[in-house]
C-alpha cells in the first residue's frame, strides 16, 4: 500500500495458512507505533518489523458468505490502511 510514494505496509499470507499479516514498513509509522500503540502491533523479532494480523478463524471467515468475507477483509484492511497513513505522516 503505498501513500504520497512511500510504502507504508506490506500485506499478505502468513506462512502458517491461517493469518493475513500487514507488515509495517514505514519508519515514521514504526517510530510513532513504538512511542503510542504497542496494543494493536505485534514486534515480530525475526522480522525486526511489527506485525497485525487477520485471523480467519478468529473472525469464522469460511462461514461467512462471498460478500461477507469480501466486508469484512475490507475493513480490516481499511481500519489498518488508515491508522497507517496517520502514523506515517507523524513526526
Amino acid at each position: 500500500m503505498h501513500f504520497n510514494d512511500y510504502q507504508i505496509c506490506w500485506v499478505g499470507t502468513y506462512y502458517d495458512g491461517k493469518k493475513l499479516l500487514c507488515e509495517v514498513i514505514n519508519e515514521n509509522a514504526i517510530k510513532t507505533i513504538e512511542s503510542r500503540e504497542k496494543n494493536e502491533f505485534i514486534w515480530k523479532k525475526d522480522m525486526k518489523k511489527y506485525v497485525t494480523y487477520f485471523d480467519f478463524e478468529e473472525n469464522h471467515y469460511f462461514c461467512l458468505k462471498a460478500e461477507e468475507q469480501l466486508e469484512i477483509l475490507k475493513k480490516w484492511l481499511d481500519s489498518g490502511y488508515k491508522k497507517l497513513v496517520e502514523y506515517s505522516n507523524l513526526k
